[in-house]
């Protein structure tokens, strides 16, 4: 994670190559696919994301704090969510930062 204040305020979360990290674990989760089968690695996942979410990247909160629900007992359902739409957003989004500017 890093952190930049300016002068005028402004100060930029950013956590680049944690994502990257999450997306080279979830790639080789994936060769494990389904898993279904394996609470763990799928609980491990959900866990990292909802570290991103908090300092970062808040826009995933909502989605991930979804799948915080099918945790104990993961469905195919929530392992499509997860693959598909959550991580597909981080993908493409992966340059986004979190800026904020106090007054």
């Amino acid at each position: 994670m890093s952190l930049k204040s300016t002068m005028d305020g402004t100060s930029e979360v950013k956590m680049q190559a944690y994502i990257e990290n999450i997306m080279k674990e979830s790639n080789d989760l994936r060769n494990l696919y389904p898993t279904i089968g394996n609470k763990e690695k799928f609980h491990s996942m959900v866990k990292q994301l909802l570290y991103l979410c908090k300092p970062a990247r808040p826009d995933v909160a909502i989605p991930e704090y979804f799948r915080c629900a099918g945790v104990n007992d993961p469905t195919k359902e929530d392992e499509n969510e997860l693959y598909k739409r959550i991580l597909g957003y981080l993908k493409c989004t992966t340059q986004k930062n979190l800026r904020t500017k106090v007054r």
